[in-house]
């Protein structure tokens, strides 16, 4: 089974081509991405993402998200950016604007110079049912806050066609300046809390201006990553909605800088989130295990 290697910020996965290769699109990609992904065992990545024929026939693919536990995503920002690339630079898709199927969502794909490609993500969904929330399990509805860790945690809330829980670090000052320790400490506590119905995906957020801010990430399924593009556009999202980030703005993430954008109707926009940032290739190759081998 052939596969490609790409990552979006070192937020990497190991990219399966079911256009070009049909008969990859029925496997049992949950119980194959665990074994794929591992990074000792098999290629290593933070999942797999097969690429598939779109169901829409004004779309130019489909892609399928599985974590590296197996468990099947609605959307990925970083890698939707790579296979926007690969059906540019594998697949000879000239169009200016490309179409990709991820979840329920068609996301518009515009490769850019350099590499880089900026992804219409789709309107935010802030309504506690959109993330899976669970009033009842909180401490607080208003504000959010769950408790983790014998502390209050104050969060927000928001769906990029997955679910995200957002935590200011100003709103958090028990959580100290090493904001990356305490997502490798925290993170799972989060992912797994009963306040949220389908998991979600965590991200501790430091603030240095309206335009910049630093994120680090532990993703639903995959622990701490390098890089969330969905978690991206949450946090610029909750920022805007809380008043400490424009409607523009630099998002420092372990693995590099993301460009996030989003004008609410209220203040003249479409109320689109776009994130724009690279999509790099690592390498090729093929695959010689079995779903028996990937399960042992």
């Amino acid at each position: 089974m052939r596969f490609t290697k790409m990552h979006g910020l070192g937020n990497d996965y190991v990219y399966i081509d079911a256009i070009s290769d049909p008969g990859l699109e029925s496997l049992e990609w949950s119980s194959l991405a665990p074994g794929l992904s591992d990074r000792h065992r098999g290629v290593g990545g933070d999942g797999v993402i097969v690429i598939d024929a779109p169901r829409q026939s004004d779309c130019h693919a489909r892609m399928r998200t599985f974590n590296a536990d197996g468990s099947e995503a609605e959307a990925c920002g970083n890698g939707t950016r790579c296979v926007a690339r690969y059906l540019q630079d594998r697949l000879g898709y000239d169009d200016a604007i490309l179409f990709i199927e991820s979840g329920p969502r068609i996301l518009e794909c515009e490769p850019l110079d350099a590499g880089r490609v900026r992804v219409s993500m789709g309107s935010p969904g802030l309504e506690l049912a959109d993330s899976g929330v669970l009033a009842r399990a909180l401490e607080s509805v208003d504000p959010l806050e769950l408790a983790i860790d014998a502390q209050r945690l104050r969060f927000c809330a928001v769906s990029i066609g997955n679910p995200h829980a957002v935590a200011f670090a100003h709103e958090n000052l028990w959580l100290g300046d090493d904001l990356g320790s305490q997502i490798r400490r925290l993170g799972s506590a989060i992912e797994h809390h009963n306040a949220f119905e389908q998991r979600i995906n965590v991200h501790f957020v430091a603030v240095d201006d309206p335009r910049h801010a630093v994120v680090h990430t532990w993703e639903r399924g995959a622990g701490p990553t390098q890089a969330c593009g969905t978690g991206a556009c949450a946090v610029l999202v909750a920022g805007a909605r809380e008043g400490v980030l424009g409607h523009e703005a630099e998002l420092a993430l372990p693995g590099g800088p993301l460009i996030v954008s989003w004008i609410p109707p209220e203040s003249g926009g479409d109320g689109i989130v776009r994130q724009a940032g690279p999509a790099e290739f690592v390498f090729e190759g093929s695959w010689v295990g079995s779903p028996e081998r990937t399960l042992a």
